[in-house]
C-alpha cells in the first residue's frame, strides 16, 4: 500500500517546492517518488499578484501578509497604545479627582488630553506611512525590470528549480517527476464549453492576463527539460479534445471529472517508475542521504566477552570480531545475562542499535 504524503502548499510556488523537498530529505525523509505538478501559481503568484505590489515576484505569494508587521510599525504601534492608556487616566481622572472642581486643573487636565489625542492622530498616520513605505523584509529586493522580461525570468527560474529538484530527488534515492498543470488560459488548450466560458474564463482578470503571457514562456522549456533526462510532461493538451465542463472557477481549478483525467495521464506517464518500485523488484541501491543517516559500521556495546560487536551493511549485517578467534568461538555462546545497570543502559540505546 503506497504512503502519499502531501508537501504542497495552498499558493506554494518555486522555489518553496525546492526548498520543503530539500528540508524534508534533511530531516531524514526517505522517498520512492517525488511529483512536482507546477506552472500556474509560478506565473499568476508572482507577476499576477506579488509584482503589482511591489513584492519581489519570487518570493512566496502574498509575502508582506506572511511577514507581518516590521520593528517600525510594532514600534509605532506600541506608542499608541501607550498614549491610549494615558488618554484613559485623563479621562478618568476628570470624573474621580479630588481636583476635579478646580478651574485651573480642568482646564489644565482638558489640554493634557487634547495634546495626547493629537499625538494619536500624529503616530497613527505615522503607522499608515510605514506600512506603505517599501520595507526589504515585506518586500524584498526591489526590481525594476520590465515586466516582459520578469515572464522570461520567471520561466527560467521555474527550469532551474526543476534541475535542482530533479537533483535533489536523485541524491535522496528517489523518481522525480515534474508535470506542467493543464489550464484554461494556456493558449489552443482547450475548447471551453460555454458554461465554462460564462463562469471560469476572464482572460482580462489577473489569472488571465498572466497565465496566458506566461505559459509560452514556460513552454519554451519543454526540450530543455527532457534533454537533461528529467521526467517532464507538458499537461497544457491533455484537455484539448474535451468541450465538456472541466474548470470550475476563473482561476485555475478541475471538477471531479477533471481531476480524474489529470490523475490518470499523470499516473499514465508514471507507470514506469511505480511498476519499478514494486513490490516485485530488487530493493536499488541505497541513497547517498540513506547512507549518510545509516553509518557503514555502528559499534554497539554488549557484553560479549572479547568481542568487538557491530553493524556493518548499512545496519543490515551484524559482526562480531575479535583478534584471537577459536574455532569454538563459532558457537552461540554471546550475550550473556546482563546486570540490571546494564540492562537500563542498553534499553535507553536508539531503537536501530539496540538488540
Amino acid at each position: 500500500q503506497p504512503i502519499v504524503l502531501e508537501l504542497a502548499v495552498a499558493g506554494q510556488k518555486q522555489p518553496q517546492q525546492a526548498i520543503i523537498v530539500a528540508n524534508a530529505l534533511l530531516l531524514g525523509g526517505e522517498f520512492d517518488l517525488i511529483v512536482n505538478l507546477d506552472g500556474f501559481n509560478e506565473l499568476t503568484g508572482g507577476m499576477g499578484l506579488n509584482f503589482p505590489e511591489d513584492i519581489f515576484p519570487f518570493y512566496p505569494l502574498w509575502w508582506d501578509n506572511r511577514v507581518g508587521r516590521t520593528n517600525a510599525e510594532i514600534l509605532l504601534e506600541g506608542h499608541i497604545g501607550v498614549l491610549r492608556r494615558k488618554q484613559a487616566r485623563l479621562a478618568a481622572a476628570g470624573e474621580t479627582s479630588p481636583l476635579r472642581r478646580s478651574a485651573f486643573w480642568g482646564l489644565a487636565n482638558r489640554y493634557r488630553q487634547e495634546r495626547t489625542a493629537n499625538e494619536i492622530i500624529q503616530r497613527n498616520r505615522q503607522l499608515a506611512a510605514a506600512a506603505a513605505n517599501y520595507r526589504l523584509e515585506k518586500h524584498g529586493p526591489r526590481t525594476r525590470r520590465p515586466a516582459g522580461r520578469l515572464y522570461a525570468e520567471t520561466a527560467r527560474l521555474w527550469y532551474r528549480d526543476s534541475l535542482l529538484l530533479s537533483r535533489l530527488s536523485e541524491l535522496g534515492g528517489a523518481d522525480y517527476y515534474h508535470f506542467l498543470q493543464p489550464n484554461q488560459y494556456a493558449p489552443d488548450s482547450k475548447p471551453l464549453s460555454p458554461r465554462e466560458r460564462e463562469g471560469a474564463y476572464a482572460p482580462h482578470s489577473v489569472f488571465g492576463r498572466s497565465a496566458g503571457r506566461g505559459y509560452p514562456q514556460l513552454r519554451q522549456f519543454n526540450g530543455d527539460l527532457t534533454g537533461q533526462g528529467i521526467n517532464y510532461f507538458d499537461l497544457t493538451g491533455i484537455f484539448v479534445d474535451r468541450p465538456e465542463t472541466l474548470y470550475i472557477d476563473e482561476c485555475c481549478h478541475l471538477n471531479d471529472r477533471g481531476n480524474e483525467l489529470l490523475a490518470a495521464a499523470m499516473m499514465q506517464r508514471m507507470a514506469p517508475a511505480l511498476l519499478r518500485r514494486g513490490g516485485n523488484s530488487p530493493a536499488g541501491p541505497v541513497s547517498p542521504l540513506a547512507a549518510a543517516r545509516r553509518p557503514a559500521e555502528l559499534p554497539i556495546p554488549l557484553k560479549a566477552p572479547g568481542f568487538q560487536v557491530s553493524l556493518t551493511d548499512n545496519g543490515k549485517s551484524l559482526r562480531y570480531a575479535r583478534a584471537d578467534c577459536a574455532t569454538e568461538d563459532t558457537e552461540p555462546l554471546f550475550f550473556p545475562a546482563l546486570d540490571a545497570p546494564e540492562f537500563d543502559r542498553l534499553a535507553a540505546l536508539p531503537p536501530e542499535i539496540r538488540l
